[in-house]
């Protein structure tokens, strides 16, 4: 019984950590990443091939700025 609850609990807290998610940049250039890490200006976006890349804010979507904005936020809390 344990084991399953253990494997609950990793699935749970790899899954709320930060979503995969399409972002885009102001050119309108798409890639799938996952947002790992932002400050004011820049934000670490991890690759599916689990190389993580330092973006600036500034060159994102309106969009994705307010989502990473919002995530700091939320991550403050």
């Amino acid at each position: 019984m344990k084991p399953s609850l253990l494997l609950v609990t990793i699935w749970i807290s790899a899954t709320a950590v930060a979503p995969g998610r399409s972002w885009m940049n102001t050119q309108g250039r798409v890639i799938d990443a996952e947002m790992v890490a932002a400050d004011d200006n820049t934000v670490s976006l991890k690759l599916k091939d689990g190389k993580i890349v330092p973006v600036p804010v500034a060159s994102l979507s309106p969009v994705d700025q307010a989502y990473v904005r919002s995530r700091m936020k939320a991550d403050a809390l």
